[in-house]
């Protein structure tokens, strides 16, 4: 019988929230080691397979620490017939597109250059989009062994539940999640949207002191499966973020099948939702919510015959072929 894959990752996950990375490679660790030949351990070794980082960063679990490239150069000398596989989260230059003294003289363009120099010595790299791929390349990444692999939600969403009552005499109602206070979020956005008649608006998550929440219903940090109870009682997910790679909110949604309102510009919104949701145009507030209480049941419904795609389980076993392949 074939030992199972040892790997080491990197990232030390926590059980409690904490943000977008922590929660999908919590959940992938618990499905790789449920349902595939696969054994998670916590140092390298001579006999460890895959060397697995999400970019530089140790995870909540270290204080959210930074490894070195001595660290990195250790970890390949205790185990040096093992794969090296980067997941690459994003570049500081595109996350907050400062000017360039700022991004200079903050230490961002240093971040950047780090997370570039890692990806050149990877044996392989995951990219969570084709939206994220593109960033990259803009950068000059020329890189060929790469696999895009979207993001899937935890095991928890993918439960079966009767979708919430729905008339032109019920409110719509919609459900926001964002763990960072980033202006990128758009939260006023948000807001705005909760000012509408036969709309209710709620958030989880962090919401920014210097936003006015409006008519929102704050509902404050909540776990796993708080955020799936919500996710039951809601019409639409709604995400407008600018230049997200592969947002995990979204993602938990879809998976519950729950329609979205995405952002259709810069991010991987119109790549993840465009076929089961609606664009968040420029348009006034009031056409978006005629057209989601118009487009409800056909998006839902479509949605419901495909939510499988995001799961974990799908994401899991692209993942494994990965690393399976060539240890």
């Amino acid at each position: 019988m074939t030992r199972p894959l040892k790997i080491f990752c990197t990232y030390h996950t926590v059980d409690k929230p904490w943000g977008g990375a922590n929660n999908f490679l919590r959940a992938l660790k618990i499905e790789l080691s449920k349902n595939h030949p696969v054994v998670f351990v916590q140092t390298p070794d001579a006999d460890t397979d895959v060397i697995f980082m999400n970019e530089m960063s140790k995870g909540p679990a270290q204080d959210s620490g930074q490894y070195t490239f001595q660290d990195i150069a250790n970890f390949r000398k205790t185990a040096p017939r093992a794969k090296f596989v980067v997941r690459v989260v994003n570049l500081k230059s595109h996350a907050y597109a400062q000017p360039l003294w700022k991004y200079t003289l903050s230490g961002q363009a240093y971040s950047d250059y780090k997370t570039l120099k890692l990806m050149k010595m990877a044996g392989k790299i995951i990219f969570q989009s084709r939206y994220q791929y593109g960033v990259f390349n803009a950068r000059g990444f020329r890189g060929k062994n790469y696999s895009i692999i979207h993001n899937g939600a935890a095991a928890d969403f993918s439960v079966d539940y009767t979708a919430p009552e729905f008339s032109e005499h019920t409110p719509l109602k919609f459900l926001a999640t964002s763990f960072s206070k980033s202006k990128g979020k758009k939260q006023a956005k948000i807001a705005a949207l909760s000012t509408l008649p036969m709309t209710e608006v709620y958030f989880a998550g962090q919401w920014p002191e210097d936003t006015d929440p409006k008519n929102i219903k704050l509902l404050g940090v909540l776990t796993h499966d708080q955020i799936r109870e919500i996710l039951k009682t809601v019409h639409y997910i709604i995400h407008p973020s600018e230049r997200d790679v592969c947002p995990n909110s979204l993602i938990e949604g879809l998976r519950m099948g729950v329609p979205a309102l995405y952002n259709p510009g810069a991010g991987s919104g119109p790549e993840l939702a465009a076929d089961y949701g609606l664009p968040w145009n420029a348009g006034n507030l009031e056409a978006i919510a005629t057209q989601a209480r118009l487009n409800y049941d056909p998006l839902r419904n479509k949605l419901s015959a495909n939510r499988a795609y995001f799961s974990i389980a799908r994401a899991a076993a692209a993942y494994y072929e990965v690393f399976k392949h060539d240890t």
